[in-house]
């Protein structure tokens, strides 16, 4: 009896041997499959976009198992399936100056300097900064002159740099990272940054590093608090850079919401940012409002 117990237990063994190693290729060949479905994505030639040299990626082996489960597709009137091309094309910093614009834009009158552009107005040279995008287009020299003088314009484009969700992916070709971004206006604020000299390098779960105008910059990430339909804005709190290491809350979205939180005493600052959106609306181009706020 007790050998047939062995025995029992001998053939237990090894059939249990057996379904391991069985259901082990068996999970292997699915992932062999899964590997080459997506493969078959990234090779899809319907799916490359000419205009940007943009061919797709599969960035999970699963992705057809999680296409395959979608039943609707909800969108809103502008939609993300239609061409929803966001650029970086003006800026108020400080409700003193308006910077940008193209050729016949709008101008400010007032108390704000004017900004006025021709025909005969020249496309910014980027061709110094080797971080610079080859596609981005501005025609207004006093913004990149006092972005490099002026430790306001400076700011504005470094809390652009640090405020967002944005994840730098290197290229092997270019200096440059490649930007994935979740929404398209995040993507294009950094990106415009980037040819100013404000350069977004780097992030991890507590860190995020800058390159500004050839000096790296680390700042410590304390905190994220995401963009929602509710707050309709997105903060983030960080520390740095060295050897100041002040913490500063970075904020921008919808105009409304920013300037309720306004420090007091600051209404002359509030009416001529109000007079700039007054133009960017007059253009029917989206807006963002943004602010600081750093530790004594």
């Amino acid at each position: 009896s007790h050998f047939l117990i062995c025995q029992v237990f001998v053939n237990a063994v090894a059939l249990w041997q057996q379904l391991c190693v069985a259901f082990d290729l068996w999970h292997c060949s699915v992932e062999v499959i899964r590997l080459g479905l997506s493969w078959l994505i990234d090779w899809d030639c319907e799916m490359y976009d000419e205009e940007t040299d943009t061919p797709p990626k599969a960035r999970t082996t699963t992705l057809n198992e999680e296409l395959g489960q979608i039943q609707y597709i909800f969108s809103d009137k502008t939609g993300t399936l239609t061409q929803n091309v966001m650029t970086f094309h003006m800026c108020s910093v400080g409700g003193n100056c308006l910077y940008g614009g193209t050729p016949n834009a709008p101008t400010l009158t007032d108390s704000l300097q004017t900004m006025k552009l021709d025909q005969e107005s020249k496309r910014i040279d980027f061709s110094s900064n080797e971080y610079a995008d080859k596609n981005f287009e501005f025609y207004d020299q006093s913004l990149l002159d006092d972005c490099r003088t002026n430790k306001e314009v400076t700011d504005f484009f470094r809390l652009i740099a640090l405020c967002h969700t944005v994840m730098p992916e290197k290229d092997g070709t270019t200096k440059r990272p490649l930007y994935q971004a979740q929404s398209p206006d995040e993507g294009a604020l950094v990106s415009a940054a980037a040819n100013f000299g404000i350069v977004f390098t780097e992030r991890s779960p507590s860190v995020v590093r800058l390159n500004v105008h050839g000096k790296e910059e680390s700042y410590q990430v304390l905190c994220i608090l995401d963009f929602d339909n509710v707050r309709k804005r997105m903060s983030v709190v960080v520390k740095g850079p060295s050897p100041d290491d002040r913490i500063q809350l970075l904020c921008k979205g919808a105009d409304n919401m920013v300037f309720e939180r306004l420090a007091g005493g600051q209404d002359d600052k509030k009416q001529k940012n109000s007079r700039t959106l007054e133009v960017v609306w007059y253009r029917r181009s989206s807006n963002i409002v943004s602010g600081i706020k750093r530790s004594d």
